[in-house]
């Protein structure tokens, strides 16, 4: 009798996996690529009465690392190394160092601030208040809850186009994405709502202080300037991506298991308005659960207010966070839905939930430091490469030339997450270079603001993503199967605007 073969079936590797290999490949970048270095100036500013200091680069300034002879040198990546002692990353201190980089306002301030909020978050939910304010919405809409879709996607894309908000939208995911599972969407579907139209929002902006006015400064383009495009390329794709999902929504609503997140949807989310019930003894919607939510919405408005009068980041936010799971907390236990000992415990398995989403944006800092970092000053790997990369494009016709700066942005971008960053690095020497190949600077700051936004959606080392999917319990594999057919289209019509730009002398 003829055996039956099995095909085994290919399991793709963890976003861990992926991470590490990109890790190795930048350990061997580091043999292959002389490290190099630009002269940069300082220049003194204040912003919300805060003194601050902006750096500039000299483009023409671009020095490799010698060695003793006067050759070209190289950092000779490390396997394990003193980072304390040497400043220096190996293999094996990726992930510590990805952790502790950049002080407060850096990275290690980015994974305190998600692990405080996913402990915040905890708390609330243990109070059982956003669950029976689910369930009264639920009853409310009697069936018409897909018209919530297009408020949060206008929502979440104007907070990315015109305030610049990214991480300070990860309090409001952690509400938004369960609800929409809770009302019957796919996780895909929800994501797409609200973190897909954020990206594209913040990538096809007319006025992102974060990234877009940034890079006009340095690029010398009037602040705001050249915004026709940008509202024309920021409609073409929201529309787009509102008539997807919306499409999705149905499709999967209808028939939930042909969803490919269909397992974690049902086992977190997915809980009938019977059992929510039963959880809460079948008392129903509570004055308490009103008064939670009311302290609740008071925090949020609280922490609103700073970041749009007050500019509060990261250390702020964190603890308006730590006070909102106090005060949520403290009423949970006034009104007995929670003993005392339960607001510890809900807090450490709200942050137990978050610690995956930490540690891949400690890898992804990780190899950023294992090519160099980000100074312009210090001789690095990222900085040769951005001299390659000008002198490359300093070839091609000028069609090809701005498609390739678009190109290079793109990819640029998942060694470098970080927008304000990342215009600081590049923006100093593609502004002059474009002078040169014949493509205006408006051209130059398009490439790179599309490049650093639309392949965050993609981008593992991206801690908003990250959050995002942690939030929607998926994996970044399984995203990553739905999302590059949606990266190859949004990079056409990307490519498509920078095409126009040259040809309308943008």
């Amino acid at each position: 009798m003829d055996q039956i073969k099995v095909k085994k079936r290919f399991d793709a590797p963890d976003a861990y996996i992926v991470l590490f290999i990109m890790i190795i490949a930048a350990f061997l970048l580091t043999f292959i690529i002389p490290a190099g270095s630009f002269d940069v100036t300082e220049e003194a500013y204040i912003e919300n009465g805060v003194d601050k200091v902006r750096k500039s680069v000299e483009p023409e300034s671009f020095q490799y690392l010698l060695d003793e002879e006067g050759n070209p040198d190289y950092l000779t990546g490390k396997i394990f190394t003193n980072y304390y002692a040497t400043g220096e990353t190996g293999i094996l201190n990726a992930m510590h160092n990805g952790f502790v980089a950049g002080g407060i306002d850096g990275t290690a301030g980015m994974i305190a601030f998600i692990l405080i909020i996913g402990g915040a978050f905890g708390v609330v939910i243990r109070t059982g208040a956003i669950d029976m304010g689910i369930w009264s919405i639920l009853k409310r809409l009697k069936g018409n809850d897909i018209y919530i879709i297009p408020g949060i996607m206008i929502v979440f894309s104007l907070g990315g186009a015109v305030l610049g908000l990214a991480e300070e939208l990860i309090p409001f995911a952690l509400i938004i994405i369960p609800l929409l599972i809770r009302l019957g969407y796919d996780g895909i579907t929800a994501m797409c709502t609200a973190y897909c139209s954020m990206m594209i929002g913040f990538a096809a902006t007319w006025m992102n202080p974060y990234t877009l006015l940034i890079a006009q400064g340095i690029a010398g383009v009037p602040l705001m300037s050249g915004a026709g495009l940008r509202i024309a390329l920021y409609l073409v794709l929201e529309i787009g991506l509102f008539i997807y999902v919306m499409k999705r929504a149905r499709k999967y609503k209808s028939n939930p298991e042909l969803a490919i997140t269909y397992d974690t949807d049902m086992k977190y989310f997915r809980v009938g308005h019977e059992d929510i019930a039963e959880q809460m003894d079948g008392k129903g919607f509570m004055k308490g659960h009103a008064v939670i939510l009311l302290a609740f919405a008071a925090g949020f408005t609280w922490l609103f207010w700073g970041i749009l009068a007050h500019g509060w980041y990261l250390p702020q936010m964190s603890g308006q966070f730590f006070g909102i799971a106090v005060v949520c907390g403290a009423l949970g236990v006034l009104f007995k839905y929670m003993s005392v000992n339960d607001i510890a415990l809900s807090f450490k398995q709200g942050l137990s939930d978050m610690v995956p989403v930490v540690m891949i944006l400690a890898l992804g800092k990780g190899l950023t430091l294992i090519l160099g970092g980000v100074d312009n000053s210090i001789p690095s790997v990222l900085n040769t490469i951005l001299f390659y990369a000008g002198n490359t494009l300093g070839g091609l016709p000028q069609f090809l030339t701005a498609w390739g700066m678009y190109l290079f942005q793109s990819l640029f971008n998942f060694l470098v997450t970080s927008g304000p960053a990342q215009a600081a690095i590049v923006m100093p020497i593609m502004a002059p270079l474009s002078d040169i190949l014949g493509v205006t600077r408006q051209t130059a700051v398009l490439a790179y603001h599309m490049g650093d936004g639309f392949t965050n959606m993609i981008n593992p080392s991206s801690a908003v993503l990250m959050a995002f999917l942690g939030i929607a319990k998926i994996d970044f594999l399984t995203w990553v199967k739905f999302q590059w057919k949606m990266q190859l289209i949004i990079f056409a019509v990307g490519s498509a605007a920078m095409i126009i730009a040259v040809a309308i002398g943008y």
